[in-house]
């Protein structure tokens, strides 16, 4: 069984999601990560996973999660809840699957006075930026 649904996916946490692996960078994976997390009454379609993201990096001194995938389904519990409730509920599953890294300490990501974005142009509807680290 499958259906089309469009939703909005954000993060405003402290550590950066990628939903791919930066280029030509150099890290440390600390840990795969798989954490899901139900969410019910959320009418909206939007959803805000960087409580999901920082309750699974805390204390792991993580500098990002890369390879970032993100999937809503609803589960058998889901369907249960969504049926005993008559749908008033609307309960779904989150999954937020990646990797935990760590960068070098000369390129950390969080250490923002080692980088400076130099370019960011539009292309075909996509951004694309250039990053150049400085030196100290």
């Amino acid at each position: 069984m499958s259906g089309c649904t469009i939703v909005k996916i954000s993060s405003e946490g402290v550590v950066p999601v990628f939903l791919n692996r930066p280029p030509e960078v150099r890290f440390e994976v600390i840990e795969n990560l798989n954490v899901n997390k139900q969410i019910m009454f959320n009418y909206t379609g939007c959803y805000d996973i960087s409580e999901i993201v920082s309750s699974a990096t805390d204390g792991k001194k993580a500098d990002a999660i890369i390879n970032c995938r993100i999937t809503i389904r609803v589960t058998v519990v889901d369907c249960f809840l969504n049926y005993f409730t008559l749908g008033i509920a609307y309960s779904r599953t989150i999954e937020v699957t990646g990797q935990l890294v760590r960068f070098p300490d000369e390129i950390g990501i969080l250490s923002f006075e080692k980088r400076q974005i130099v370019d960011i142009s539009h292309v075909d509807n996509s951004i694309t930026g250039g990053i150049i680290l400085l030196n100290n």
